[in-house]
């Protein structure tokens, strides 16, 4: 063993240790060996770095280090070892703390370049700086690779990109999980260890303390993760293990610390003013936040619920809307932004829809509405009606008009054929578009060249409108307001319970009739008298006095009609020696019988052209070519 005098320094040739193993001695360093012994502690060797070699004048030299451990041969001869006693570890490196401290590190290391790769070989990574490898023994003890303990507002293991000048990205801290190992036969597979694994806890004194806390800087994050692009790798991921433990919490600056209602695996709660809970900005064509349905069960990709007025589920607002806040408690708030930012926007593939609305249709339901829809108010001092709750536009069909009426839904068909608003009824027994009105019309429909309402049904009613004080339908068109087939028997083409009230002419292609009831409760049909021209009739009786009698015309009647040119047919009742008309004027008419002293009864029927209209003889009228025949 080479000679050591403990407190002086000592000449020892390089490649000699301290059993006195030479080994190509090359050159002379400095080394300074103290060995102590206290009542305090007993100290194994106590070595300190020297200062720079002097042999080498003029060339900055970095000082002497206080041990130099040189692994051997093989790989398997460490440089410097250390075994763990009791509660203290193998080799400890203690930060100067000293009056004088100028943050002198415990333990450094780091990292040796990569080794020259050989001939036809990949590239070898460099050695790391401080690496630890975790081991358990025979009871199932398990030992960490690398341990430490925060003291005052300092971390235990902390670690720091390179952010010098030559930065390069270096890693302040990484971490890989280890592949899981092979399943004894008989047993379950095990999973993998963690990369890197954050356990929080607490003291006596009820003082929380974070597994894992990362602080942001400048525009970056405290903590991110970034997914494999080549795999299905996660950046972070987090699971929820009990109904107050989510898997990932975030809260909003000045927020409170509240927890969820159920074990969610994203939890988010915000703060103060505009600190979000949870926030997310899409980029390219990606979302900023995106949920997906369980493909394979029932459970929805993103699920929110209104708590309370103006707090709804989720609030989506276009670009350049206003923020503001829903009237009601309402599971999803749209506001839309300015030009063309709709605030909910929906697109159908294949046979669903972009956006659906479903009714209550639990056993509990109490008449919950699938989509619900409220016009808009008008601009203030516009003098204008209010945009319409749904505004519908067929594929193909024109543009974004505004529309100046407080209509509850407004549909406009799209190319070819397609309707503006279509509805079909679930069963044979259910409406496709039903209507109804307090006061005003149940259904109102009006085109300008084609069908107003157009109403079909195989076998029930095509069109069912009802009022309860106004009107049930009104049918406005420039060729047809309204028109019905009937295809199958008994051809009832429309069937009006109560009075109809017609405004125009009425034009009949078969004939009309008269549903009479018989005594014995059948109805009967009655036939009307057709002419070929407007005519009005009034029947009544009169009677003679002295072989004449004056009857004066209904002043109603004589209102209506042409009273310059009218028939009277007069029926008498008895022998009066056949009566005759002597005399008519506008106002009355003059019978006469031609025995001078004849008394008795008479009755009369007098016929008119109204007055209101002119209807030329026997008018060719032009009736639909596909009607069906009377």
């Amino acid at each position: 063993m080479s000679d050591i005098t403990p407190g002086v320094t000592n000449n020892v040739p390089i490649g000699t240790d301290v059993f006195g193993d030479t080994l190509n001695p090359t050159t002379i360093v400095n080394y300074v060996l103290l060995v102590r012994t206290s009542v305090a502690a007993t100290i194994g060797i106590n070595a300190v770095g020297g200062p720079a070699n002097p042999e080498f004048p003029g060339q900055p030299q970095p000082p002497g280090p206080g041990v130099i451990g040189q692994a051997g041969a093989g790989g398997d001869a460490d440089g410097v070892r250390g075994n763990g006693s009791g509660s203290f570890s193998g080799v400890a490196g203690f930060a100067d703390s000293g009056a004088t401290a100028n943050s002198g590190i415990g333990v450094f290391g780091k990292g040796g370049g990569p080794q020259q790769p050989l001939p036809g070989q990949p590239p070898q990574a460099g050695g790391p700086g401080v690496r630890g490898s975790g081991g358990s023994n025979e009871f199932g003890n398990d030992a960490n690779g690398v341990e430490g303990f925060g003291s005052g507002s300092f971390s235990g293991v902390a670690g720091f990109a390179d952010s010098g000048a030559t930065a390069n990205s270096g890693i302040g801290v990484f971490g890989q999980g280890g592949g899981p190992k092979q399943p004894t036969p008989g047993q379950p597979p095990q999973a993998g260890g963690p990369g890197v694994r954050g356990i929080g806890g607490n003291n006596e004194f009820g003082n929380d303390a974070n597994g894992v806390e990362g602080f942001g800087g400048g525009s970056f994050s405290g903590v991110a993760g970034f997914g494999d692009p080549e795999g299905s790798g996660t950046g972070v991921f987090g699971a929820g293990r009990g109904v107050a433990a989510p898997g990932v919490r975030g809260i909003g600056a000045g927020g409170p610390n509240s927890v969820p209602g159920d074990p969610c695996g994203v939890y988010g709660q915000a703060g103060k003013g505009t600190a979000n809970g949870v926030e997310g900005h899409g980029s390219l064509e990606g979302a900023g936040v995106a949920g997906f349905g369980d493909p394979s069960g029932t459970g929805p990709g993103v699920v929110g619920t209104g708590r309370g007025s103006g707090a709804s589920g989720v609030n989506g607002i276009g670009a350049g809307g206003v923020d503001t806040v829903s009237i009601s408690a309402c599971g999803v708030y749209g506001q839309a932004g300015s030009g063309n930012s709709n605030g909910v926007e929906g697109r159908g593939s294949g046979n669903f829809a972009g956006v659906a609305g479903f009714g209550d249709v639990s056993l509990r339901a109490a008449g919950g509405i699938g989509v619900f829809a409220v016009g808009g108010a008008p601009a203030p001092a516009s003098g204008q009606l209010g945009g319409p709750g749904v505004y519908a536009v067929g594929f193909g069909g024109p543009g974004y008009t505004p529309l100046n009426q407080t209509a509850g839904v407004y549909g406009i068909g799209g190319a070819g054929n397609g309707p503006g608003i279509l509805g079909q009824g679930g069963s044979t027994a259910a409406d496709g578009v039903q209507g109804s009105s307090g006061s005003r019309n149940g259904v109102f429909g009006e085109s300008s060249s084609g069908n107003g309402i157009n109403g079909q049904s195989a076998d029930g009613i095509g069109v069912l409108a009802q009022s309860a004080s106004g009107t049930g339908l009104v049918a406005q068109g420039q060729l047809f307001g309204l028109r019905a087939n009937a295809t199958a028997p008994p051809f009832t083409a429309g069937q009006f319970d109560g009075n109809v009230t017609v405004s125009g002419h009425l034009t009949i292609g078969g004939v009309k009739l008269a549903a009479v009831t018989f005594p014995d409760g059948s109805d009967r049909r009655l036939y009307s008298l057709e002419s070929p021209e407007s005519w009005l009739e009034d029947f009544g009786f009169g009677e003679l006095s002295n072989g004449e009698a004056e009857v004066r015309l209904d002043p109603g009647f004589r209102s209506v009609v042409n009273g310059n040119a009218y028939h009277v047919f007069v029926t008498e009742y008895g022998d009066n020696n056949a009566l005759y008309v002597a005399e008519r004027s506008g106002t009355s008419f003059l019978v006469r019988a031609k025995g001078s002293q004849a008394n008795g009864a008479f009755s009369y029927r007098v016929v008119a052209k109204r007055k209101d209209i002119t209807a030329s003889r026997f008018h060719k009228v032009e009736l639909p070519s596909d009607r069906p025949a009377p």
